[in-house]
This record gives structure tokens, sequence and C-alpha cells, in this order.
């Protein structure tokens, strides 16, 4: 049970990483270039 504990803790620990560096990313490719999204919607139409 103890090793079961710590691999969902290392897991938890990584996801929790993983989550916060795509948001980082997400929020400063807004901020860099907040017209990016729109102009490809209008690319698609």
């Amino acid at each position: 049970m103890f090793w079961i504990a710590v691999i969902l803790t290392i897991v938890a620990a990584l996801a929790i990483a993983v989550i916060g560096v795509v948001v980082l990313v997400f929020l400063s490719d807004l901020a860099t270039d907040p017209g990016a999204h729109q102009s490809k919607r209008r690319d698609r139409k």
C-alpha cells in the first residue's frame, strides 16, 4: 500500500506540472499575439 501511495503522489505531481506548463504556454501565446486566433478563424471561413 505504501508504494501505491508513493506512485500516485508522483503521478499527481507530474500531471499538475504538465497542466501548469500547458496553461502557461497557452496564456503566453494569447498575451504575445491576441489576434492570432481571430485571424485563424477568418481564414477558415
